[in-house]
């Protein structure tokens, strides 16, 4: 089983926070002027994201004394990949985003920073595999990578997922949406959904009963990316 002889994605990704300038850069000069820090919650893993938002605010007040006063918001937003792209970019409705580490676009046409810092030692590339109930017995007996290639992997249209494992040879469908994909697994589009040890329970007992889908367990079926999520 994939939980004792880890399976190894041979690919390595990092995962960053990117502060847009432009809004910040009111608190350089001077600790009377007030910093706005827009923080984007996708909604989707409120475990997560709260963790993520309390870091966030440590890490302004501890640094308040040499960069000035901050006033912190949550914009709870259901957005694309690209559609947060953009808005990160534009820093109007938020200029704080914790996601995956993306190439560097065009110089000066980005304005956008990365903040290479891994917040989690690793734990985000550490997968439970979401299936099927009803598929539950064909993934007890998987223990190679080879055998995993069988079935197809669901992810989010824009997650770097989807070269992780179209660069080790599985079949891979994507959803605009992460709400989309649980009714996706249910309705046969792929046959699992990958998503982190401190996510995936949590997912699994937020979706609607009526989709009948479990984490894989055997006793736990994991897969294993090279990510610092930061």
């Amino acid at each position: 089983m994939l939980d004792h002889s880890t399976l190894i994605i041979k690919y390595f990704f990092i995962f960053v926070s990117i502060i847009s300038l432009s809004p910040l850069c009111q608190a350089k000069d001077t600790h009377s002027a007030v910093a706005e820090i827009r923080y984007w919650d996708w909604g989707n893993t409120p475990i997560r994201d709260n963790y993520q938002y309390e870091l966030l605010g440590l890490v302004l007040e501890k640094s308040k004394s040499k960069y000035g006063h901050y006033e912190l918001k949550r914009i709870a937003a259901d957005y694309t990949t690209a559609r947060v792209r953009r808005e990160l970019s534009r820093g109007q409705i938020l200029n704080v985003q914790i996601g995956p580490w993306r190439p560097a676009s065009v110089k000066g046409l980005d304005p956008a920073i990365r903040i290479d810092r891994d917040l989690y030692n690793g734990l985000l590339g550490y997968r439970k595999l979401i299936v099927r109930k009803e598929d539950a017995d064909l993934y007890s007996e998987i223990n190679s990578l080879q055998q995993l290639k069988r079935y197809s992997a669901g992810v989010g249209k824009g997650w770097v997922d989807s070269e992780i494992f179209l660069s080790n040879g599985f079949r891979i469908n994507s959803g605009t949406r992460f709400n989309t994909l649980v009714p996706m697994l249910k309705a046969k589009r792929f046959d699992f959904l990958s998503l982190s040890v401190i996510e995936a329970d949590e997912v699994v007992a937020r979706a609607d009963v009526n989709y009948s889908v479990l984490v894989a367990q055997q006793p736990y079926l994991l897969c294993r990316y090279h990510l610092c999520f930061t």
